[in-house]
């Protein structure tokens, strides 16, 4: 698995991030290589998160919820709404959903990343301060 997440990050690296989808094996990956990060299932849909706090979890086969402060998740509607949508449900809740089929995988991993800083702020512990940015 962990070669999946490997190769997906170089070819990020690579500058490939316009036209490299997202599969869900790769999206566990890079979400369960955060550190604290579990992931679970529920009703036969993954969910992954930080100490009990949700980071992402699993809507279907191509779409992930991810739990990102509305400032970021207002950026990635405006930056790429071809890979994020709110539906209305969502509204009210600092979600915002991801579509892995966008061929967007750098700008999917920024979101992950912005989950996991958010559910780990305030852990002395978690290494949540050093990966801020």
């Amino acid at each position: 698995m962990r070669g999946r997440l490997a190769r997906l990050r170089q070819r990020l690296a690579d500058g490939a991030c316009d036209t490299v989808e997202v599969d869900p094996d790769a999206f566990d990956d890079l979400v369960t290589s955060l550190p604290g990060v579990r992931r679970t299932s529920a009703g036969g849909l993954a969910r992954w998160q930080y100490q009990g706090r949700l980071v992402a979890r699993e809507l279907d086969a191509t779409h992930v919820a991810v739990r990102v402060p509305f400032d970021v998740r207002d950026a990635l509607l405006h930056q790429h709404p071809d890979v994020f949508s709110v539906p209305a449900r969502f509204s009210k809740h600092m979600i915002v959903v991801a579509d892995l089929g966008a061929d967007q995988a750098g700008v999917v991993e920024d979101a992950v990343e912005s989950a996991w800083r958010l559910q780990t702020r305030g852990d002395v512990g978690s290494g949540g301060h050093q990966h801020g940015r």
